[in-house]
């Protein structure tokens, strides 16, 4: 017989029953085993709901959300810098003018 081993069920699951709760569901995150053989354990990763973007390995994973990766609002002569990745810290992003030209623009 081939024995498997999920580990997000047996990890979360088990500290769900125990009153701990989830390990990646309680902060929005979805758990994946990428390897559920029997003699793998220990590699369950969390990873983190779009738009942000993060992976951890058996731990809740350190989510970001970069505004500027996919922006359509900047030009090309311009370089979009998002100060702050974190979820929770929305338009905040900056165009910058590729030198030698200057200038910048704030998220509108």
């Amino acid at each position: 017989a081939t024995c498997a081993l999920d580990e997000c069920v047996v990890v979360c699951d088990t500290c769900a029953n125990g009153g701990a709760g989830n390990v990646c569901s309680e902060r929005g995150q979805r758990c994946t085993d990428p390897d559920t053989d029997a003699r793998a354990t220990r590699n369950w990763q969390c990873e983190c709901a779009p738009p942000a973007s993060g992976q951890a390995l058996a731990r809740p994973a350190e989510c970001v959300v970069d505004e500027c990766e996919g922006n359509t609002v900047c030009s090309d002569i311009q370089t979009c810098h998002d100060a702050d990745k974190s979820p929770a810290s929305t338009n905040d992003w900056t165009c910058t003018c590729v030198l030698p030209m200057t200038g910048t623009a704030v998220a509108r």
